[in-house]
């Protein structure tokens, strides 16, 4: 599952298919390596945050860094290119009698909420960043004004 989530049908997908069948990597911003995208958000602490929680089940966690192709692929891609800082890609596996749609939705809301609260303490820590520099600019201006 990327963030934000997108659904498109077969349809869809084909008619909206990148100019010469390729993703652009277009820079957004001079200090970022382009050439390769990959999620802003600490996955491995994800995965063991997952493992500590869901361990007993029988159920395999692991990173992987291959989204898998077509839609999946072109999801991810999108949403690392929208803010890599809060995207992230869930291989989710079929349903069966252990492997529940209960259960994954668990596991699920478990990895959103790491997530989430790893984006709020990057959000808390840009802020502080902020207002050091802030702070630091305003004795320079107090001293230049006199």
């Amino acid at each position: 599952l990327g963030f934000p989530f997108f659904f498109l049908s077969v349809t869809e997908f084909a008619v909206q298919v990148p100019k010469d069948n390729k993703c652009p990597l277009l820079a957004i911003d001079c200090c970022t390596d382009w050439s390769t995208l990959s999620s802003g958000l600490d996955c491995k602490q994800l995965l063991e945050a997952v493992k500590e929680k869901f361990s007993g089940n029988g159920m395999r966690f692991e990173l992987s860094n291959d989204p898998g192709r077509y839609l999946c692929a072109y999801s991810y891609y999108i949403s690392l290119r929208h803010n890599r800082h809060r995207s992230l890609f869930v291989h989710v596996p079929e349903f069966d009698e252990y492997c529940t749609k209960e259960f994954i939705a668990n596991i699920i809301k478990q990895i959103i909420h790491k997530s989430m609260l790893q984006v709020l303490a990057l959000r808390e820590k840009r802020s502080t960043n902020s207002d050091d520099k802030e702070q630091q600019q305003q004795p320079k201006q107090a001293a230049s004004g006199q």
